[in-house]
């Protein structure tokens, strides 16, 4: 059952049994997944509806933290029960002992740590005289081009000036 039918149908039984603060929630919920999909023109997949309830409990857990430091202990405990409301549509974290254990079967990989591919070779004989004459040729290049026309957030054109690009490395001089 995807994400959405959930929500829809443990919101009309939080109609019926009348909870008010789980009924709020996913109505809020119901609403965020709602606006994401009509900004997005199409229906979310799971991981995009995942991802929008964790960015709700993250805005939760903030709000939590600010009614605290704010002396409202009231609304840092609404706050905190709708983070568990929340909570219950988050596929479980996995635990301490599980990422170390991943984690140690991942270090043993062939070309993890190792060396090799820490730095290119061309940069490990690059010399510092060669490295002075491409920056050179990089501003040099800059420099001499004539600034590009563009269009601003408020649609009236604006001069930008040109900035170094990986192209200017490749200038001749």
């Amino acid at each position: 059952m995807a994400l959405i039918e959930r929500i829809q149908k443990d919101l009309t039984q939080a109609m019926m049994s009348k909870d008010e603060l789980r009924l709020s929630v996913l109505r809020m919920v119901k609403s965020a997944l709602k606006y994401k999909e009509i900004e997005k023109v199409r229906a979310l997949e799971d991981a995009e509806s995942l991802q929008v309830l964790q960015t709700l409990v993250k805005q939760r857990r903030e709000s939590v933290e600010q009614f605290a430091k704010g002396g409202r202990q009231d609304l840092a405990d609404k706050e905190t029960k709708e983070i568990a409301i929340l909570e219950n549509y988050l596929p479980a974290a996995p635990s301490d002992s599980d990422m170390n254990a991943a984690i140690a079967n991942k270090s043993g990989m062939p070309g993890c740590g190792s060396k090799e591919f820490a730095t290119r070779p061309s940069e490990q004989h690059m010399s510092s005289t060669s490295h002075q004459r491409s920056s050179r040729r990089r501003s040099m290049a800059s420099a001499n081009a004539p600034p590009h026309n563009a269009v601003n957030a408020s649609g009236t054109s604006c001069t930008v000036p040109n900035k170094p690009t990986i192209a200017d490395d490749f200038v001749r001089s």
